[in-house]
């Protein structure tokens, strides 16, 4: 069982996201935006992995995470453009799925894939 140390409580990752957007600063750039997403992601590691786990690997989390921004930006125009003409979105969105699954299995192990995309119990849910 993957064991980071001790993971964030589902009140302890809510409140450290509600945190995060609530301190938003009022003139919103790149910069703000990325730093936000960047600070997301390390509450999301904390709560499924635990406090403990690889700065380096997270470097790795957040690189992949970035790749994937303008791939997930360019769905949602399509998205929206589909939706307007009433046309099934299910392929496109399926496939971001897969795409961004493969992306993060360069970073993961399988394990962890599991736990990260919730294909098992979430780590708060798994009696020790």
């Amino acid at each position: 069982m993957v064991n980071y140390g001790t993971r964030l409580s589902d009140d302890e990752y809510v409140d450290a996201i509600s945190a995060l957007w609530r301190d938003l600063p009022v003139l919103n750039t790149c910069k703000s935006n990325s730093l936000l997403r960047c600070r997301e992601l390390d509450c999301l590691i904390d709560w499924k992995f635990g406090k403990d786990f690889p700065s380096d690997r997270r470097v790795q989390i957040y690189k992949a995470s970035e790749k994937l921004e303008t791939r997930r930006l360019l769905t949602g125009f399509k998205v929206l453009f589909y939706s307007f003409f009433k046309l099934s979105t299910f392929k496109i969105e399926k496939d971001l799925f897969e795409y961004t699954k493969a992306v993060y299995k360069k970073v993961l192990s399988d394990e962890e894939l599991a736990i990260f995309f919730d294909d098992e119990a979430s780590p708060n849910d798994v009696k020790e």
